[in-house]
């Protein structure tokens, strides 16, 4: 859903007269490790080999580096919704042994990579969960957690700020 809140942050931001050119005027302090983060989480779910004690020190480190980020970027209003829907899912992820607790539509298969498990009555801050089953007909069934919708909040309202003129940034 990120990326669908991307292209709807860029139609609004168009809307408003903002410009996608703006958006080089954003500098986002310690971008690299969002990169970093991504690398730990690709390569922990990749390499089988690696220990499921590893796994989880990687997994829920890489949620750690992007709250660091999002922290050191707190002057951008969507970062503080980014840090916090990363947070949460952190959290629940690592209350669960590093893994996501999925909530599947009755419909659906429960084939899972290493970073999910199956919801159950045992699993920890379930509510924090990927729970909320988004069906759109023809397109895709997605399910969320109460964090992504943070995240994908805050990349549409950083997306938004950059994408204003300097001038109109520094009216608000």
């Amino acid at each position: 859903m990120i990326f669908e809140g991307i292209i709807l942050a860029m139609l609004f931001g168009y809307m408003r007269r903002g410009k996608i050119k703006n958006l080089e005027n954003v500098t986002i302090q310690y971008w690299y490790l969002f990169m970093v983060a991504f690398a730990l989480q690709t390569i922990s779910f990749a390499l089988e080999s690696i220990p499921e004690s590893g796994f989880f020190f990687m997994h829920v480190g890489s949620y750690l580096l992007i709250i660091y980020v999002c922290y050191r970027n707190r002057h951008f209003f969507g970062m503080w919704f980014m840090g916090m829907g990363t947070f949460l899912n952190g959290l629940v992820i690592a209350l669960n042994n590093g893994k996501m607790p999925v909530k599947l539509p009755d419909y659906a298969e429960g084939i899972f990579d290493r970073g999910h498990a199956l919801l159950t009555e045992t699993t920890n801050l379930w509510l924090l969960a990927d729970i909320f089953i988004i069906d759109i007909p023809r397109l895709s069934t997605r399910v969320m957690s109460m964090g992504d919708f943070f995240i994908v909040f805050g990349v549409f309202h950083l997306i938004q700020q950059g994408m204003q003129t300097q001038a109109e940034q520094e009216e608000k």
